[in-house]
């Protein structure tokens, strides 16, 4: 087929991947494409941030789907997308190639785009961390569809609706990848995302770096069931009285699902809480006086605020397990997913990366 131009057809769910999205659009120079947006109508903070996020980056074209609650009605909607936009590649953009950006390599919806757009490019985008741990269980062995999630009953029937007699063939086709850890993995279709766009903005004016402020960077744990509030209440208060006696004020920052009811249980036990409408990579490219300290369970942020700010800030990891099992006031449970396992094991190998230990944070 001759293709006259090229579509880019980027997919987004949250800020992260608005911000990776514009910078590949830019890096291409790409002004020839479509931006969908899948949304939960409830979500209001977390939409919120999107919107804002939108505007900072100048996209103003982008069609919203609202995503379904119920399984079925959530798939008939994607079955109804993908046949729009087949319908549209055969009329509309007929003499255009196509190139996908998707996010989450665990999303069955996106992955199965590869199943009715053959001849497309594909380029997944960073969802957090899970990129690297994807790469590592997966696309390191040469297994691109997330086997793992299919095993079960409502696995199997995912895996015959969404990719049919097509599974094995996408399970061993490999698409690209733009990521800020491309650096650090062994792939050759891998495309490092240095965040330039962001390192410009920092340069556009002048700026204070404060050594006395810190930030740790809030967590979902107690959101999704990890820990209860009072584990991670424990270690947020060590971590206050840690910096306190070096002088230093540190901030909680809340994510985008963190619930009111965490920070107001902190606000109460003294610890200073902020909640912005802009993912962190895009608040420290707007404020005037930017923290040196960045404290974390394990985050993106670990690697991305260091390409952003470079040997300006430091970050730091705690070993959140650990704490727990030494503590003698605070359970020690704690459920871990392969994304809490595998940052802190790729956190204690980063030479960037500082470890607070259990003993240093009590002052033993």
């Amino acid at each position: 087929m001759n293709f006259k131009s090229k579509l880019n057809l980027y997919f987004a769910a949250s800020p992260v991947q608005l911000i990776c999205i514009n910078e590949l659009r830019r890096k291409d120079c790409s002004e020839n494409f479509k931006l969908f947006l899948f949304l939960h109508k409830n979500s209001h903070y977390a939409n919120r941030q999107m919107y804002s996020t939108l505007k900072l980056l100048g996209f103003k074209k982008y069609k919203i789907y609202w995503i379904q609650k119920k399984r079925l009605l959530r798939f008939l909607n994607e079955m109804i997308f993908i046949l729009k936009l087949k319908l549209s590649f055969n009329f509309i953009f007929k003499y255009q190639k196509l190139n996908f950006v998707i996010f989450d390599f665990r999303n069955t919806f996106l992955q199965s785009l590869r199943r009715y757009f053959i001849q497309s490019r594909f380029t997944l985008i960073d969802d957090g961390f899970y990129t690297y741990v994807a790469h590592e269980n997966y696309m390191n062995k040469g297994i691109y569809l997330p086997i793992n999630n299919f095993k079960n009953f409502s696995g199997r029937i995912a895996k015959f609706l969404y990719f049919g007699s097509s599974y094995e063939r996408l399970k061993d086709t490999s698409f690209n990848l733009f990521t800020i850890y491309a650096d650090e993995i062994n792939n050759n279709n891998a495309q490092m995302n240095n965040l330039t766009y962001l390192k410009t903005k920092i340069k556009t004016r002048k700026r204070k770096f404060d050594a006395n402020k810190v930030y740790f960077i809030g967590t979902g744990m107690v959101e999704r069931g990890t820990v209860e509030i009072e584990q991670e209440l424990g270690l947020i208060k060590k971590l206050n009285e840690y910096w306190h006696k070096r002088g230093k004020e540190m901030y909680y920052i809340a994510k985008r699902r963190t619930s009111r009811e965490k920070l107001n249980v902190f606000n109460l036990n003294g610890i200073k809480t902020l909640k912005y409408d802009l993912p962190l990579e895009l608040v420290v490219t707007e404020i005037d006086n930017i923290p040196v300290h960045y404290c974390s369970l394990g985050s993106t942020l670990q690697k991305s605020l260091q390409l952003i700010l470079g040997n300006k800030i430091k970050v730091y990891k705690i070993d959140f397990e650990d704490f727990l099992r030494k503590s003698n006031d605070l359970k020690s449970e704690i459920f871990l997913d392969d994304v809490d396992i595998s940052s802190s094991y790729y956190s204690q190998k980063s030479p960037n990366i500082n470890v607070l230990e259990y003993e240093e944070i009590i002052g033993k």
